[in-house]
């Protein structure tokens, strides 16, 4: 086997081990992150590692601290963490624990405000309250209004206000309402050129396929090597950058993302999604009212198909279109399913939260990937890692119960013709009958995201 391909199986192995030991044994998941040879991916995962690690055993991250003390992500830890941090370097190490909590009262400023009476009395406490002071919005502001605003922003805000506000959003609905603000911002509108570069980003990458002027598009990319994560960064970035402009990140993440811009063709080589005619689909449901009811939905749009049902499972089969046949295989929600065939395509159903308990269930090999949650796309990451060849449907904004049931139908319906498959052409026939809903899934070919994610990796994950 080639050196090379022993280095990214090597480093894919590490990889995962570090991932998976984050939630459960994150002082072990920061030590074995040493092995990883590539300094972004490294950094990444020994931010989530000691974030992790502050919250569940803050006496072994205190002995951490030193070394993690100049990361741009410190602040990252959460004030309360931070606090419990410090609590054991206090007398130690006094400015490394001053340090930690600066940085995190201004990133956690209201959690900090509240908890003043719990370091005022420190040497440095004032730096610590004059950090949250500057860092807290004034009432009113868009943090504290976001929710009341999304849902009913008032007439006359400022292209820049919307996009603002589109940025902030966090909860479903917020992001549906966020998206359909940002769509009515006019983007050569030369105030949003005072837009911090940040925000710009992350607005900008909630809009399908928008069309960015190029200074736009130049001061959105500012400030990216700088940032707590430049990786994430650049993602957002190629969501909604379609060529090169000045201030591409550097050196290797402009590199990657001027490559990829545009991302793949549209045309998908359905051929390997069968093996011996065959076409093996997994569909996963959880135990709560949302997946009970999409698990209904779900064997409804398959009533004119053979179902086999039993107390944990049902088999959902196609009829056979020449050599040609669609097995589909779902638990019950709150039950498990055992597979004993990889499949080729791998549905997620139901609540993003849910995602946590999906991921470890994707398999390598799988091909096409459907995330029918709410905003799918910001789990393209670790869809990607854990199925480098798999093309990713997500959405943006709400994922709709009707619209996911009727495309996968409609998908399945055409894969069994055996026509080329082209994603364009799919989404033009699905549009008119989804509704608005349907506006914010996107397509694998323009998933750029998860394009660069992919390419990011396999770069990371070669590094020697």
């Amino acid at each position: 086997m080639p050196p090379e391909v022993v280095a990214v199986a090597e480093q894919r192995a590490v990889y995962a081990q570090v991932r998976e030991l984050v939630s459960i044994a994150p002082k072990l998941a920061f030590e074995k992150t040493a092995l990883l040879r590539d300094p972004l991916l490294r950094s990444r995962l020994r931010k989530a590692a000691y974030i992790a690690l502050a919250a569940r055993a803050p006496e072994d991250a205190a002995k951490l601290l030193p070394s993690v003390a100049d990361e741009k992500w410190l602040g990252a830890v959460h004030f309360a963490a931070a606090l419990d941090v410090a609590w054991h370097t206090v007398r130690q190490q006094p400015d490394l624990s001053k340090r930690l909590l600066v940085a995190s009262a201004a990133r956690w400023p209201d959690a900090a405000l509240r908890a003043r009476a719990q370091y005022i009395d420190l040497p440095y406490g004032r730096e610590i309250f004059d950090a949250a002071a500057r860092a807290a919005p004034e009432p009113p502001t868009f943090e504290r209004r976001a929710s009341q605003l999304l849902l009913a922003p008032p007439a006359g805000l400022s292209g820049a206000e919307k996009l603002t506000l589109a940025a902030m959003a966090r909860t479903d609905v917020e992001i549906d309402r966020a998206v359909a603000l940002a769509r009515g911002v006019d983007l050569k509108d030369p105030s949003l050129l005072a837009m911090p570069p940040g925000t710009l980003r992350a607005a900008l990458a909630l809009l399908p396929e928008p069309d960015v002027p190029d200074a736009l598009a130049a001061r959105a990319m500012e400030g990216i090597d700088a940032a707590e994560d430049p990786v994430l960064e650049t993602a957002r970035a190629a969501a909604f950058l379609r060529k090169p402009v000045p201030g591409l990140p550097s050196p290797y993440l402009g590199e990657l993302l001027r490559a990829h811009i545009g991302g793949r063709g549209d045309q998908f080589d359905t051929a390997a999604l069968f093996v011996d005619g065959v076409n093996t689909q997994r569909y996963i449901f959880h135990d709560d009212v949302d997946g009970a009811e999409s698990f209904a939905s779900f064997l409804a749009a398959y009533a004119d198909w053979r179902v086999e049902r039993n107390d944990s499972s049902v088999k959902i089969s196609s009829p056979r279109n020449g050599a040609r046949r669609i097995e589909i295989f779902a638990n019950v929600p709150g039950r498990a399913l055992t597979m004993t065939t990889p499949p080729q395509v791998i549905v997620h159903r139901g609540h993003d939260h849910h995602i946590e308990a999906t991921l470890p269930l994707l398999d390598a090999g799988a091909r096409l990937i459907y995330l029918g949650s709410c905003r799918g796309m910001q789990n393209v990451e670790d869809v990607v890692m854990r199925s480098p060849n798999a093309a990713v449907i997500a959405t943006r904004a709400i994922g709709a119960t009707a619209v996911n049931d009727a495309f996968l139908k409609a998908l399945n319906v055409k894969l069994l013709s055996g026509e080329p498959l082209r994603w364009d052409a799919v989404w033009d026939s699905m549009r008119p009958k989804l509704g608005e809903h349907f506006a914010g899934y996107v397509p694998p070919h323009r998933n750029h995201a998860a394009v660069f994610f992919e390419a990011w990796l396999r770069h990371a994950l070669a590094a020697r």
